[in-house]
């Protein structure tokens, strides 16, 4: 997303893709899906030859013939990198990188044109330098500290840029509904946070 992603499922691959239809003409894509595989070049041509088939606008894609692939992250300059392969996603964690690991889910979809997408804060969208003070100290110490900086904002976290490039979408789609109000907003964004008040307002403001 501003150039991002990768290993998603067709599914949400496909969700994220159509946002691509809200481009002003002349514009770069909202989204682009790059795929990295550990397969190599032979099975990588099935790969692609599936993304045709199921309509993906996919035309990327790295074949590291059983290597790692989270090291074309910053080549890429992707803004989140999912995998199934957990070692992958602490590997690309523990290199800075923005990753999240792709989980199995007996969830259906409901067909719906909405993409719903929760974000944690503490240590995804803002620094862990909070959860640090929680740490090393009592609560009551975490919310003296929230409270006198509740006007600092946080320091951006790994996934700061992510949420950036989607709410390019979402000013797109305020823009629309502005010329058309039957336009029903496609993109829902949530934040999900353990924090209770006092300590909100940083989190809100930031």
């Amino acid at each position: 997303m501003c150039h991002s992603c990768l290993a998603w499922p067709s599914r949400s691959s496909s969700g994220l893709l159509s946002f691509n239809d809200l481009v002003e003409d002349g514009a770069p894509p909202f989204v682009e899906v790059i795929v990295l595989s550990k397969n190599d070049p032979d099975t990588g041509l099935r790969v692609m030859r599936s993304v045709a088939q199921h309509g993906l606008n996919i035309t990327r894609a790295v074949f590291m013939q059983g290597r790692s692939p989270y090291k074309f992250i910053p080549s890429f300059e992707m803004a989140l990198f999912l995998s199934a392969d957990e070692a992958d996603v602490l590997e690309a964690v523990a290199s800075g990188h923005p990753a999240g690991r792709v989980l199995a889910t007996a969830t259906e979809d409901d067909d719906g044109a909405d993409l719903r997408i929760a974000f944690d804060f503490d240590g995804v969208l803002a620094d862990d330098s909070a959860g640090q003070v929680f740490q090393s100290g009592a609560i009551e110490a975490f919310h003296q500290n929230e409270t006198e900086r509740r006007l600092d904002a946080h320091s951006a976290g790994p996934l700061v840029r992510l949420l950036t490039c989607i709410n390019r979408i979402q000013r797109r789609e305020e823009q629309i509904r502005e010329a058309d109000s039957d336009y029903r907003l496609r993109m829902r964004v949530a934040l999900v946070t353990a924090r209770n008040a006092p300590s909100h307002e940083r989190a809100v403001r930031s």
